[in-house]
């Protein structure tokens, strides 16, 4: 049997209910205005003397109380469903604040562990791969701004994994399709041809000028012009995408192999 959760929680969505207390209108002037249960439009307040949040059905001793969030966030106990039902209808939820949904918060971050287990099982088979190492590094290139080729080139293979695992980690969306239901990171297109790249460079098959505005054979025979403001490896990856560039882009796996 599953447990229902003790407490229910409320955040701010708004930029001005994140400070460190913001007060949630409780209706005392009679004016906070939400449809009852048959779609009547009444006005309510928040009373823990009474039994009910509508103004008519309250007496003479309503007492107001006041509600907040605390640094941007309010938990109340799950037995309370009359401040819940009050929460729910206010007029202000949805707009200052909503209720976080617990439930769908642990499923995602279940279905988040679960896609970074696969993750990092992908990455581990394909560093045991022939090239897989290095294909790695051009991996960590494309995902992380924080490595580029250069720096990539100084890191043993257990570094870049490690490197990739702290990713996946953080922002497991960079590795999988959409729903992330699926590892499509070592598949895509445009990464298997910068994979081609750069390991291509590497081992001198290709080359540029300093400014990176000329792309070479490795004997020096002109290859490409990069267009201005576009860096080489970007440009290098479109143009393998046109009939020109993926006949080029074969030569340079045969000559890989």
């Amino acid at each position: 049997m599953v447990k229902e959760a003790l407490t229910v929680q409320y955040k701010g969505i708004a930029d001005d209910t994140n400070g460190n207390i913001w007060v949630i209108p409780t209706g005392n002037k009679g004016t906070l205005l939400a449809e009852d249960s048959k779609g009547k439009e009444r006005a309510m307040r928040y009373c823990a003397n009474q039994a009910s949040i509508w103004i008519y059905q309250q007496n003479e001793f309503a007492k107001l109380e006041s509600l907040y969030l605390m640094n941007g966030f309010m938990t109340v106990q799950a037995e309370n469903k009359k401040l819940i039902n009050f929460l729910d209808i206010h007029p202000l939820n949805g707009v200052k604040f909503e209720k976080i949904d617990l439930k769908a918060n642990a499923e995602k971050k279940l279905v988040n562990e679960e896609i970074v287990i696969q993750i990092k099982a992908e990455l581990l088979a394909k560093s045991k791969q022939k090239n897989g190492e290095v294909m790695l590094g051009s991996l960590l290139v494309v995902k992380s701004k924080n490595f580029d080729a250069d720096k990539v080139s100084y890191l043993s293979g257990p570094e870049i994994r490690a490197a990739l695992y702290d990713l996946a980690m953080k922002s497991p969306e960079k590795f999988t399709n959409t729903d992330m239901t699926k590892v499509t990171c070592l598949t895509d297109p445009s990464f298997l041809k910068l994979d081609l790249l750069l390991r291509a460079y590497s081992a001198g098959i290709i080359s540029t000028n300093l400014a990176g505005s000329k792309v070479m054979w490795g004997n020096g025979e002109p290859l490409q012009e990069v267009t201005t403001g576009v860096e080489w490896k970007t440009y290098m990856v479109d143009y393998f995408g046109t009939e020109e560039g993926t006949k080029v882009m074969n030569t340079i796996a045969t000559e890989m192999e």
